[in-house]
């Protein structure tokens, strides 16, 4: 079995740089694997 799990964040509406960007996609990415994966959160969402 896989799971799917994602973590997005837009340029720029979520963050100025490319670090931000990265940073804030990972936040969303393990959110989703603690929200029970096969799940997508958006940094708007977090």
């Amino acid at each position: 079995h896989f799971t799917v799990s994602i973590g997005i964040a837009t340029y720029p509406r979520d963050a100025a740089t490319t670090k931000e960007l990265i940073e804030f996609a990972d936040e969303g990415l393990y959110l989703s694997k603690k929200n029970g994966r096969n799940t997508v959160t958006h940094k708007g969402s977090v």
